[in-house]
């Protein structure tokens, strides 16, 4: 049954902290699965994290943005049991009837899929997919003109959102809620979007997004948006 996402009351805000911000070929070193049950106007937040081994070394800059190390998850679940819990979660919310969220989800769900393939576990691609609010994308389509970046951070300030211990998984993940749940306050175009319409919405957003910026970029001497970033909510292989 086809909800408009203001009337969701089961989301899962989901995010990787990675080694890196290649989405094909970087890996997570941990993720959280924070899941938003609301009732009666009120809403209650229970985290799932998960250290990852990510079978690696972590890179020193990444490190310095989310402050994990190889000793912290030295003893942490490796990338096919971790990529195999992942997927099934999200598989499970949306069987369940829920909706996922995130802060430019391709991202994520695209070095998901890369891991599933190389873990020999069947991936995202060619599946049917449940509803995902991308509050990157969203913001992009809806508030198109407003000046000022758009990471999370940003984000949380336009929205009146708190966010503390930014670039760690869970608080990412409920920040992302919360921003969801102002964006649909806000906007009624969030607010009426149908999830069974809204990948078709968010993927039609983001080309159009991707495709002005690239030929901005283009235009000004810069390189451009590699095409297959166009694609959401996976990029293209």
């Amino acid at each position: 049954m086809s909800l408009k996402i203001s009337d969701t009351s089961y989301r899962v805000g989901f995010d990787f902290e990675t080694t890196g911000v290649d989405a094909y070929n970087d890996v997570p070193v941990s993720y959280a699965m924070t899941t938003q049950r609301i009732a009666n106007g009120l809403s209650t937040f229970v985290d799932r994290v998960s250290f990852v081994n990510p079978g690696r070394p972590i890179p020193a800059g990444a490190a310095a943005v989310h402050g994990i190390t190889d000793f912290m998850v030295a003893d942490a679940p490796g990338l096919h049991e971790s990529a195999l819990s992942v997927r099934d979660q999200i598989f499970t919310l949306w069987a369940d009837g829920g909706v996922l969220v995130g802060m430019n989800l391709v991202y994520d769900l695209t070095m998901l899929d890369s891991i599933c393939r190389r873990q020999g576990i069947e991936g995202l691609r060619g599946l049917d997919l449940g509803p995902i609010a991308d509050i990157y994308v969203l913001d992009k389509a809806v508030d198109r003109y407003r000046k000022g970046k758009r990471n999370l951070s940003s984000l949380c300030e336009h929205y009146g959102v708190t966010i503390t211990n930014a670039h760690t998984a869970e608080a990412d993940t409920q920040a992302s809620l919360e921003v969801l749940d102002a964006m649909i306050g806000r906007l009624p175009e969030v607010a009426n979007l149908e999830t069974s319409q809204i990948n078709g919405q968010l993927a039609a957003w983001h080309r159009e997004s991707s495709q002005s910026l690239s030929e901005y970029f283009a235009k000004n001497g810069k390189n451009p948006i590699d095409p297959r970033q166009f694609a959401w909510p996976l990029y293209e292989l």
